[in-house]
């Protein structure tokens, strides 16, 4: 149950992938296929509140 997975099939939960220092292939193709910027949260209350953000439907992620 890998990223491509959860993105293609599952979608139980969101995928994030990392937005700060070079990017890469793969992390690109995370992003074309749904995956969600990472917040870089500064503090307990930021990290928190990605976690209860609303999970993105099936129709958000095509992309």
């Amino acid at each position: 149950a890998g990223a491509v997975e959860q993105l293609d099939k599952l979608k139980f939960v969101p995928v994030f992938v990392r937005t700060t220092g070079v990017s890469s292939a793969g992390l690109d193709a995370l992003r074309r296929k749904g995956a969600l910027p990472w917040p870089n949260p500064k503090d307990v209350d930021s990290f928190e509140a990605v976690f209860n953000m609303p999970t993105p439907t099936a129709s958000s992620q095509i992309g």
